[in-house]
């Protein structure tokens, strides 16, 4: 599904797809997009859609590769994989919990483990200032 959305109705947008990803347990989605195109303003509001409380600063993980965030159906991982040096995904310790989901940038630097194949992707590009495309895909 493709959408045009406005910044100011992100929250409202990723509630809708929330609402449908929820029964997809465990989930996984890839984030898709430019540096800068609004992934991780995305991811933010899709955690807050699925029920992190508010008052959960929710931050990049580019630095740090992975954040888990509570949520009612349990933790969700978001992953930042742009700096993961030569494809080492054992360094984040996703076997050591189980993840009621994971949001993942730059997915396609670890493309082929087995935990973070993809149930659902999005594309982000950058339309203007204030506006980005999403393509939503269901994957399976």
């Amino acid at each position: 599904m493709i959408t045009l959305v406005h910044i100011d109705d992100l929250p409202s947008y990723a509630q809708s797809v929330a609402a449908g990803i929820e029964k997809h347990s465990p989930f996984c989605v890839w984030l898709i997009g430019e540096l800068g195109s609004g992934k991780t303003a995305f991811a933010r509001q899709m955690l807050y859609a699925l029920g992190t409380p508010q008052d959960i600063a929710i931050a990049s993980p580019t630095f740090s590769l992975m954040h888990s965030y509570p949520t009612p159906q349990g933790m969700v991982a978001h992953l930042d994989l742009y700096r993961l040096k030569d494809h080492d995904m054992s360094s984040l310790f996703l076997d050591d919990q189980v993840y009621a989901g994971f949001m993942i940038e730059w997915p396609t630097r670890a493309q082929n483990h087995p935990l973070i194949q993809p149930t659902h992707s999005l594309h982000i590009s950058y339309v203007s200032e204030h506006q980005r495309r999403y393509v939503w895909k269901h994957h399976q």
